[in-house]
């Protein structure tokens, strides 16, 4: 008896992991690798930012990690943002549309558009960028797409954890 529950439990770690390694794909080219509006369903936490902002002048760079953002975008054309820097996580909804390349994401009312500039069934790259006579803001923004592989590792580990 408990070799056939040893071996059940190794099947499901095994089953669990082939389905983990070969359920996603690993797309990483520029561009939109499909119809944006179905690959951008789902979960992107953000992970890079990259960018530069002039004012008065004065010119401030950076090029560092970025894990704050997580935006969920519904097959509805609607959403969630979550702001997770603080001790208390800021939520809020949102609606969402794409037309070619750029992204339309509407809070309250009020539209922010960005340029897409890689979206992939892992990973997705908007550049935002404003000028005025005063000011000059670019930020590329690098997010991640919550998968089915980081569910399934967990499941693994789960079933594993157990005698």
């Amino acid at each position: 008896m408990k070799k056939f529950e040893l071996k059940f439990w190794l099947s499901c770690v095994m089953m669990a992991l082939c389905i983990g390694f070969t359920a996603c794909s690993d797309d990483d080219e520029e561009g939109i690798a499909g119809d944006a509006k179905t690959l951008i369903v789902g979960t992107w936490e953000s992970t890079w930012s990259k960018g530069y902002e002039i004012y008065e002048g004065e010119k401030e760079e950076w090029d560092e990690a970025y894990t704050e953002d997580v935006y969920t975008f519904k097959n509805d054309g609607s959403g969630t943002y979550k702001d997770v820097s603080g001790s208390t996580p800021y939520t809020e909804d949102f609606t969402w549309s794409i037309s070619g390349n750029k992204l339309k994401i509407t809070f309250n009312g009020y539209s922010d558009e960005a340029t897409i500039k890689t979206l992939n069934g892992t990973t997705l790259v908007i550049i935002a960028q404003e000028k005025d006579e005063n000011e000059e803001f670019y930020d590329e923004i690098s997010f991640k797409k919550k998968s089915c592989r980081q569910f399934f590792t967990m499941s693994a580990s789960w079933v594993y954890s157990f005698p």
